[in-house]
């Protein structure tokens, strides 16, 4: 596995939408992987179409929980203390096309780990050194 890494302590990551979720609203261990976030132990990517996804869910789930003002706020923080990149490959790897984002954005940044839940990325495992793992294993390889 390559050694990619911003600075010394930090690896960097791409959290699959449906991390983000079960971060926000459902805590366990990707809430364990938003506090890395916020405690800067780790550097969160985005590109264009994956904070835009982000946008879309968090803020349809905010919507029915009555709770856009704080998370509109959140949304700022994550924005804020994120990585933006645009990406300069395409690909059609995944079985889910919408997921082919997050690989473009994982190969283009060169991140260390795309953290998801979903099987249709996790079946991929690795796509040109970027690692596809889940959020208990990205918590095991921290503690590495």
């Amino acid at each position: 596995m390559p050694k990619r890494k911003k600075f010394s302590n930090q690896y960097k990551v791409i959290l699959d939408t449906n991390v983000w979720v079960s971060a926000i609203f459902w805590h366990g261990i990707p809430n364990k992987i938003f506090n890395l976030f916020t405690n800067r132990k780790i550097t969160v990517y985005f590109s264009d179409s994956t904070w835009k996804e982000w946008q879309i869910i968090i803020g349809r789930i905010s919507l029915k929980l009555k709770q856009e003002k704080t998370f509109s706020r959140l949304g700022e923080l994550i924005k804020k203390n994120s990585h933006f990149h645009t990406p300069e490959i395409k690909t059609n790897l995944c079985r889910d096309p919408k997921d082919n984002q997050f690989l473009e954005l994982g190969i283009s940044a060169k991140v260390d780990f795309l953290v998801s839940g979903d099987q249709d990325l996790l079946s991929l495992k690795e796509v040109a050194d970027l690692r596809i793992i889940t959020p208990k294993q990205l918590l095991k390889q921290l503690d590495k």
